[in-house]
């Protein structure tokens, strides 16, 4: 008799110590979960920065070509220590100005590629964002 209130002991010493296990993972899996997310909430901010960033970019090519038609780029641009770069303005094609720019904010980068119609007010014909 002895033995089998031994055993009764064990089997719930057992229970509760893989009930607690199981418990402690779920725990830790739902505290690392708001934890990486605070992370991504931040990533997408600084993407937003960087973004804002180029757009500023593009709108201070568009200014300076407008100024200066042989303008090509090549200027660097830095606002609270995150750098954009004019990459290139090409007024070359045919009715058409190309502007690329490369915008870094705290590692977070944004590379745009924007062709504007030159004819109709520098009507934008593509927006994107490039590797």
């Amino acid at each position: 008799m002895y033995d089998n209130v031994l055993q009764r002991g064990f089997i719930a010493l057992t229970a509760t110590i893989i009930v607690a296990a199981v418990l402690l993972t779920l725990v830790i899996a739902v505290a690392s979960k708001g934890f990486y997310g605070r992370f991504n909430a931040l990533d997408a901010e600084v993407k937003e920065v960087s973004r804002a960033l180029a757009e500023g970019c593009v709108q201070t090519a568009i200014l300076e070509y407008e100024k200066e038609s042989s303008y090509a780029g090549g200027d660097e641009i830095t606002i609270d220590g995150n750098t954009c770069t004019i990459v290139s303005v090409d007024g070359s094609l045919p009715s058409a100005v190309a502007v690329e720019v490369h915008a870094d904010a705290k590692g977070t980068v944004t590379n745009l590629r924007v062709v504007l119609d030159s004819t109709n007010d520098y009507f934008v014909e593509s927006w994107e964002e490039v590797p």
